[in-house]
């Protein structure tokens, strides 16, 4: 996978597609039964789930994928800048986005409320793309 400044489904199915030599697109990758590995384990992969191509949904077959650590992705203790309309981790998203080359959303992230100081950025658990959390710095006000 070469860039990470695309949208999460996107990501999905490159993560997939490297992960296990098959060729899908967004539209044509179905998913069901997830499962998520959050220890150690004989598995290869942290997550799993049945596959199949849209157009073959009788043929479904399990697939292996690793999902993105946010603090592989963010430098931990990156500093934000303080901006009084920042009142929630979306509200970063920008900034993050612009400075590592990504393209977080808001429902790859957890939505928590933000003030000044040390913020901890963390995966939605839904996400099919991201995992982990991260800590940034908010600057405090000037």
């Amino acid at each position: 996978m070469s860039e990470l400044n695309k949208p999460s489904k996107q990501l999905l199915a490159e993560l997939i597609n490297t992960s296990n030599g098959v060729n899908y697109t967004p539209e044509t990758l179905g998913l069901s039964d997830m499962e998520v590995y959050t220890e150690e384990g004989p598995q290869v992969r942290n997550t799993t789930a049945m596959a199949w191509h849209t157009s073959k949904p009788d043929r479904k077959f399990r697939i292996y994928w690793d999902r993105l650590a946010l603090q592989d992705l963010i430098t931990p203790n990156f500093t934000i800048p303080y901006d009084a309309d920042y009142a929630k981790v979306e509200d970063l998203l920008p900034v993050l986005n612009e400075e590592f080359d990504l393209a977080l959303a808001a429902d790859d992230i957890r939505n928590d409320d933000i003030e000044p100081g040390v913020i901890t950025i963390r995966a939605n658990v839904a996400s099919l793309v991201y995992i982990s959390q991260v800590n940034v710095e908010l600057a405090e006000p000037a």
